[in-house]
């Protein structure tokens, strides 16, 4: 069923104001009728209205000044105006100050006003899904979005802090999967720039020309893919960020054009000569030693200091496993909404039982945040009810039972969940005997007298 749609008509003239009524007419709509601007501005308080239809000519206040109160009072106003033939100025005042349309009066058609309101009402609608759109982007990778508490990541934050609101260059490290693009979108949407775009360009993802060609343009036919012109990511970035992930796996010639865009916000176009501008931030991240691809000659040394004008290390989860906790909480929270409410409605709840937990604590995470919020989503994807077990995490993860348990040093997770743990590698391993034996620990003959032992069948 369709939503019901608010429009309001302000004209003080009741034959007009009839007409537009009855030209509006219809079961999904919701009408308003104001006599003066007043009384418009007041209905537009209290009601929640999707596009207003104002005559310019009003007793009191005029009709620009209600369009200029009504957008005071919410900046997605969608206001189109009325004025009569042969004042076409005062239509020409009202887009300027923020109108959306205008109509004159009289209509050559009824479709006329038809027309110009559900487009008036289409605008609102699409102001509203992007203004949405906007806060969910914000939520999803704003500043308090990055989670952690622990000692380590404090650094990471006074510099986000800090260096948001500027316009520096900045240089993300870490390893895979720790974050780097989170903090990235942060340091955009704590900025200035954060209502222009933020555009991200993989590195490692292009060979070297056809990065050029993402970059700074390429031409339809150009190589496989190229469906279309396309103008560039750094022309697209104009007025924002642009992001240069793994900026290490450049080539030193594409290395060149970055530094220019770099110093003085220039760069031309493959096949072109007209130098062009764009304003922008730009923000690279590598999970490489630039330092020594320095030393090896395959990274710039003036590019190395144009980008770590400020530098954020991002630690890896193995140095700030303080935060596993809350970062667990968080990722099993957003399975809970991405999966849905049960069959008889109500929300579910994951949660890790103690040796499932036990197991997260002790495992290393050399793929860090990544690694940790996709061995949750197998989890709660595979997991029977709401309670993840240990045999629901994925393979790798089943090592960490090897290692001891910090309440009971000395004693391995296989000694105290031994038969749950070793039907959970088998399945995991698809009944193989040598590699369970191998992810276990334990020769395959040992393995063989504990399968019988428990009676686990294969």
């Amino acid at each position: 069923m369709a939503p019901v749609t608010t429009l309001l008509i302000c004209e003080d003239d009741e034959s007009i104001r009839v007409l537009c009524q009855r030209i509006l007419e219809d079961p999904a709509r919701n009408i308003l009728l104001a006599e003066t601007g007043e009384e418009a501005v007041e209905l537009y308080r209290i009601h929640s209205v999707d596009a207003v239809l104002c005559d310019v000519k009003l007793p009191g206040i005029s009709g620009l000044e209600v369009l200029e109160e009504i957008r005071r009072l919410d900046p997605c106003a969608i206001v189109v105006i009325m004025t009569a033939f042969g004042t076409i100025q005062n239509a020409v005042e009202a887009l300027k100050r923020g109108a959306f349309d205008y109509i004159t009066k009289p209509f050559s058609s009824p479709a006329e006003l038809s027309v110009v309101m559900e487009k008036a009402v289409g605008q609102r609608r699409l102001l509203l899904d992007n203004l949405e759109l906007r806060r969910a982007v914000r939520e999803k990778y704003s500043f308090d979005s990055i989670i952690g508490k622990s000692a380590a990541m404090q650094p990471v934050f006074r510099t986000i802090e800090k260096a948001a609101p500027t316009d520096s260059t900045m240089l993300v490290r870490g390893e895979s999967g720790t974050g780097k693009e989170l903090v990235a979108r942060a340091l955009h949407l704590s900025s200035r720039r954060s209502l222009r775009p933020f555009v991200r360009v993989n590195c490692s993802a292009f060979t070297e020309s056809l990065l050029e060609s993402e970059l700074f343009v390429h031409v339809r036919g150009a190589f496989t893919g190229a469906l279309k012109d396309h103008p560039g990511l750094v022309a697209a970035a104009d007025g924002g960020t642009l992001f240069l992930d793994e900026v290490g796996d450049t080539g030193l010639e594409l290395q060149a054009h970055l530094l220019r865009v770099l110093q003085d916000g220039e760069y031309r176009r493959v096949g072109e000569t007209r130098t062009r501008t764009a304003d922008l931030r730009v923000i690279g991240s590598t999970n490489q030693p630039l330092e020594e691809l320095i030393r090896k000659g395959r990274f710039r040394e003036d590019l190395y200091y144009r980008l770590k004008v400020i530098e954020i290390h991002i630690p890896p989860l193995r140095e700030r496993m303080d935060d596993l906790p809350l970062l667990i909480k968080h990722f099993l929270e957003r399975q809970s909404e991405k999966q849905g409410p049960r069959p008889d409605g109500s929300r579910r709840q994951f949660r890790l039982d103690p040796t499932a937990l036990a197991i997260l604590k002790q495992y290393r995470w050399p793929g860090n945040v990544r690694e940790l919020e996709n061995a949750l989503e197998r989890a709660a994807v595979l997991c029977e009810g709401d309670v993840i077990h240990p045999r629901d995490l994925p393979a790798e993860l089943v090592r960490a039972e090897l290692l001891p348990w910090p309440s009971q040093p000395g004693k391995g997770l296989l000694e105290l969940n031994e038969e749950e743990q070793i039907r959970a590698v088998l399945r995991q391993t698809d009944g193989h005997r040598t590699k369970a034996a191998e992810i276990l620990g334990i020769t395959r003959r040992t393995l063989y007298e504990k399968i019988k032992r428990f009676g686990i069948e294969l």
